[in-house]
């Protein structure tokens, strides 16, 4: 790669290739986090992903074609902004989210359209535009056509998903990733276009290593819950494939929140006295009950209270059920990480009592529990 020093732009004469797999691979793996992320602040509200789909595709093209009257050549430049774009979309993220969202609310159709709307804009028109700019100098220098450019980004899209979700089924949280990811992107920029000497990239690459350490080892991602969740003193933040787990402190009570909704707190006595008694109560003899979602350390207790012989606990999320319990509980409690709706069907077991303790049908996931198909099973 050489710099034309008269006018400070870029002569590509080798490496376009590379910078099209890596294009591809960070602009979807921001996509693949993004996306998990807004559908951890709407609580799973499906059509949220549909709204980021389409926001993503509009604001991307827009980026392609202001990059087709851009006179801007600086490769350099292109990809330093690129790399750089994710930081404004995060903290455009955290505004809207204290702005526009109280904690636990699910938003609305136009509300969704512009939440996602102004989080995309930095890093889709900065990924649109470079890829056509990566396509034009390709074309010009290697005389790769537009469809073997295209392929060579869409690789890196895909081993991107991938890695991505194998990293997130281990429980690393997404803004480990998105910091991680983008300190590569940046350190890419860097040795790509700016940093030539020997001794200055091997310092590069020394710091950059010590900062992903520093990273993966640190948790991060309790700093940006607390952003997104100021009401309490956030101890631990937990991404799993279904969601994320946060646990904090509001006035030395302890409190559980599932995608950034209450579902269990200390002090929850009437409530879980409710949500247990008033079903065991109608029952002469309750001895074996199913209980579908809701607190273990809440309710559990509560059912226990009666002579019962065995309760099954469901929950689908292993990280919002205690693994650790007494001995003498093993015979009478069974744990099932399994889809309840599939559980019901499959298992012919007839139940005395069955408690669910889903939250309203606020998604298509939750709406299935409320359907004349699941309660007549």
């Amino acid at each position: 790669m050489l710099r034309d020093r008269h006018n400070n732009t870029y002569t590509v004469t080798e490496g376009t290739g590379a910078n099209l797999f890596v294009i591809g691979f960070v602009s979807s793996s921001i996509q693949f986090l993004l996306i998990r992320e807004m559908l951890n602040i709407a609580g799973g509200y499906e059509l949220i992903t549909g709204i980021f789909l389409g926001t993503w595709l509009f604001l991307s093209s827009a980026g392609a074609a202001f990059a087709g009257k851009s006179r801007q050549i600086d490769l350099g430049k292109i990809n330093l902004i690129f790399a750089l774009s994710p930081i404004l979309s995060i903290f455009l993220l955290f505004f809207l989210v204290r702005l526009i969202l109280g904690n636990g609310e699910t938003p609305s159709v136009l509300v969704s359209m512009i939440f996602t709307m102004i989080v995309l804009i930095p890093f889709c028109i900065s990924s649109g535009f470079i890829f056509v700019k990566l396509l034009s100098a390709a074309k010009k220098t290697s005389n790769n056509n537009s469809g073997k450019s295209f392929s060579i980004e869409t690789t890196g899209g895909i081993i991107a998903g991938i890695l991505i979700s194998l990293l997130v089924s281990n429980d690393l949280g997404t803004y480990k990733l998105l910091l991680i990811i983008i300190l590569l992107s940046v350190t890419y920029a860097l040795l790509a276009y700016y940093i030539s000497k020997n001794i200055a990239r091997l310092i590069t690459k020394i710091f950059v290593t010590i900062g992903v350490t520093v990273i993966v080892i640190s948790d991060p991602d309790i700093i940006f819950r607390q952003i997104m969740l100021p009401s309490i003193i956030v101890t631990e933040s937990r991404d799993t494939p279904y969601g994320n787990v946060t646990t904090g402190n509001y006035q030395n009570e302890k409190s559980v929140f599932y995608n950034h909704r209450l579902i269990s707190y200390n002090d929850d006595v009437i409530e879980r006295e409710e949500d247990i008694h008033y079903a065991m109560l109608q029952h002469k003899a309750p001895h074996n009950i199913l209980v579908i979602s809701g607190s273990f350390d809440s309710h559990i207790p509560e059912i226990l209270k009666y002579p019962i012989d065995k309760i099954v606990y469901i929950e689908r999320d292993p990280a919002l059920v205690m693994k650790i319990y007494a001995d003498s509980l093993k015979e009478k409690v069974i744990i099932d990480n399994t889809d309840a709706f599939s559980y019901i069907r499959k298992t012919p077991d007839k139940k005395d009592v069955i408690i669910m303790l889903v939250p309203p049908p606020s998604n298509l996931l939750l709406n299935r529990f409320y359907t004349k198909e699941f309660l007549l099973t």
